[in-house]
């Protein structure tokens, strides 16, 4: 299963592809789920890529897009820019389905669409290890807002430009819960807390469906940010420190994690990693009218591109994990 996307900016290539390329592992036929958790760039740059070289994958995203405006939207993006929306990446992985659709494997390609209490995937002990990936995300009250939100994207008459929706795609992210022997997963995506009990978070740990357990392997939500925190998930759904994985990132001037995310991972786990250190972003020297005219900041990324990676036999429970880092990735 390959989890999101990102490109290797120095190969401009899918990381997850090369990755696996190097491992030795015959993507086109091993490859079974390829689950996009939404639509922001430094999630799904280069999944079109995997999905076509992945042939024998399924498809999955969130519940959110299953809807007659999110399809109207991605018609609209071939002919106008939607501003903070990747629909260009979106509109050829419909493309590849749509192609494979009218081969022999027919619907089973996909898309499947995520929500709260869905399992994505099972394989029984039958086979030698049982595994099974699970959705916690999105609710249903989060659903319900993306619903509703999407058409604000669409033109209006006499209108060129798109307007943006109120609704953050991280609100309608696609949470993982994933199960594999005795190891146990949780995958934050971009999921936020919200101050309401149908969303976010909060509906996640409330919800009757999700999986009781706890989970040794954390991907931290956000980067990292406080405004997806949740001391209820680590008192709930996690072991004792255990190992949390996260990215920085910087929008504005703003990185992610502050040295006060940082505080507080460090004072929930004492094995927490991010992948690069935390503001290793720097501006470039650019007059500010480009970047209005762009209507982004630009930055750049020094060093390389980091990684975790945690490996865990799924036979022998009493086994401690190995995690080893790579191209600048360390412990907070």
């Amino acid at each position: 299963m390959v989890v999101d996307s990102c490109i290797d900016s120095r190969t401009r290539a899918p990381a997850a592809l090369q990755y696996l390329t190097k491992l030795g592992v015959d993507i086109s036929r091993s490859l079974k789920l390829l689950v996009i958790t939404h639509w922001h760039n430094d999630h799904m740059l280069g999944a079109s890529k995997i999905f076509e070289v992945a042939e024998a994958s399924t498809i999955v995203c969130s519940a959110a897009l299953r809807t007659p405006e999110f399809a109207e939207l991605i018609a609209a993006s071939a002919r106008e820019r939607i501003d903070d929306l990747e629909l260009p990446e979106f509109a050829r992985i419909l493309e590849i389905v749509g192609q494979r659709r009218r081969g022999a494997r027919g619907a089973s390609v996909g898309p499947e669409y995520a929500l709260e209490g869905r399992v994505l995937y099972r394989r029984d002990l039958s086979s030698g290890c049982g595994a099974e990936v699970h959705a916690l995300s999105p609710s249903d009250g989060a659903l319900t807002l993306a619903y509703r939100e999407f058409g604000r994207y669409l033109p209006k008459y006499q209108h060129a430009k798109l307007t943006p929706v109120a609704l953050s795609p991280n609100n309608v992210a696609v949470v993982l819960w994933i199960e594999v022997g005795n190891v146990r997963v949780l995958l934050g995506s971009d999921l936020e807390e919200s101050g309401s009990s149908t969303l976010g978070w909060r509906a996640i740990v409330s919800s009757p469906t999700r999986p009781n357990a706890s989970a040794q392997i954390f991907k931290i939500p956000h980067h990292g940010s406080d405004t997806a925190h949740s001391d209820d998930v680590w008192a709930k759904m996690l072991d004792p420190s255990p190992i949390a994985t996260l990215t920085p990132f910087l929008r504005g001037r703003k990185a992610l994690p502050s040295e006060s995310d940082i505080l507080r991972i460090k004072g929930k786990t004492s094995q927490g990693y991010v992948t690069a250190t935390p503001g290793g972003w720097k501006p470039r020297s650019r007059d500010p009218a480009v970047e209005r005219m762009l209507g982004r900041r630009l930055r750049a990324m020094t060093g390389s591109m980091g990684h975790i990676r945690v490996r865990w036999s799924s036979q022998e429970s009493a086994q401690s994990p190995a995690v080893d880092l790579f191209s600048g990735a360390t412990r907070l």
